[in-house]
């Protein structure tokens, strides 16, 4: 007893003796599984418990405090995995339809291909026929097989909007251009040449792979000449030109739309999220051209109204002069009414006066 005392009593003067191995390890075992219950009665699960307390150093309060935030990180994550799954599936349960799709916007696409566009022809317009009666004048002057750079705007003016072959574009520009008994060495070749240069024929529809641009013939391709530059185009009809390329644009993006969604539904794997998106974009445009729609057939209807008003105002004025006519018509002949009143009563008087006076004379002669 009086040894054990003493072994008691000297541990704490032997501050720098190490304990020994098992000793230690003991006390630090039943520390860390002491701080594991401690965890594990907060509701954690144990294993991240002994993970939380090696990564604090065997803080409880730190490893507690540790899992609290990763338990709350994971818990948000889960929250918005699940939010994101749940709006893809109610996606897919709206829109995933896709042969229905398919049925009604085929019909809609062959609809479209088939829609005329508006188009101005400048053949009749002044500005052309002044310069073709120009060129008349100075073809017997073309030394050369070349259309001179400065009627490049004539056959700008003559082939825009126009949807021909370049072959059959060509002879029409060469009967407007070259008389039948002229003596030109200007050829069709140099015609199909200038009329490249000064023009480009484009595509506003389902143009195919394989072809010859300026030869292809397929209507699903609509295809157009347009000027190289607006500065070539009359001034006065440059407006309505740049209104009918502008719409001849926004088809072609709705033929897009509807080519990308048949594309992407004819593939093996079909991709729900990028098929909804192009069905989106089919929407939009088809909306937009509605509104577009709208908003020409109420400026048409403003127009016509304006016009409507205009010949109104001018009828009425019409009246209003025809009446003032007939107005001054009546007071003149009131004036001449009144003045032959007193011309036949000056006459009169006249008369009598010289009646009077004859009397007078009769009876002085008498007397």
């Amino acid at each position: 007893e009086s040894g054990r005392e003493e072994g008691v009593s000297e541990i704490p003067e032997n501050q720098g003796e190490q304990t020994p191995p098992s000793t230690q390890g003991s006390a630090s075992l039943a520390g860390k599984t002491s701080g594991v219950s401690s965890l594990v009665s907060l509701g954690f699960d144990p294993s991240r418990c002994e993970e939380a307390l090696r990564a604090c150093g065997g803080d409880i309060q730190k490893a507690a405090d540790h899992l609290c935030k990763k338990t709350q990180a994971d818990s948000t994550s889960s929250i918005k995995n699940n939010k994101e799954d749940t709006t893809l599936s109610a996606d897919n349960s709206v829109t995933c339809n896709w042969e229905e799709r398919a049925r009604l916007y085929e019909s809609e696409f062959k609809a479209l291909l088939q829609t005329s566009d508006e188009a101005l022809d400048l053949s009749q317009h002044s500005e052309t026929k002044k310069e073709l009666e120009d060129f008349h004048k100075q073809l017997a002057g073309f030394t050369e097989d070349k259309i001179p750079k400065g009627f490049f705007p004539l056959l700008a003016k003559l082939c825009q909007g126009k949807s021909a072959t370049l072959t059959s574009m060509s002879k029409r520009v060469f009967q407007k251009l070259i008389p039948e008994d002229a003596d030109t060495d200007i050829s069709l070749l140099a015609i199909a040449e200038a009329i490249q240069i000064a023009c480009e024929r484009k595509s506003y529809g389902v143009r195919k792979a394989k072809i010859v641009q300026n030869e292809d013939e397929d209507p699903e391709a609509r295809w157009r000449w347009e000027s190289a530059t607006i500065e070539f185009l009359p001034s006065d009809a440059r407006s309505v030109l740049k209104g009918y390329r502008k719409d001849r644009r926004h088809k072609l993006k709705r033929i897009n739309a509807y080519k990308k969604f048949f594309s992407l539904l004819s593939k093996k794997k079909r991709d729900n999220t990028k098929l909804a998106t192009a069905a989106e974009k089919i929407v939009k445009f088809n909306r937009e051209a509605l509104v577009a729609e709208e908003k020409k057939a109420s400026k048409l209807e403003k127009s016509r109204k304006r016009k409507a008003k205009t010949c109104n105002v001018a009828e009425i004025l019409a009246k209003r002069t025809k009446l003032e006519q007939a107005q001054k018509a009546k007071e003149e002949r009131e004036r001449k009414k009144r003045e032959k009143i007193e011309a036949q009563a000056r006459k009169k008087a006249e008369q009598e006066k010289k009646k009077s006076r004859g009397q007078a004379k009769k009876g002085g002669e008498q007397a």
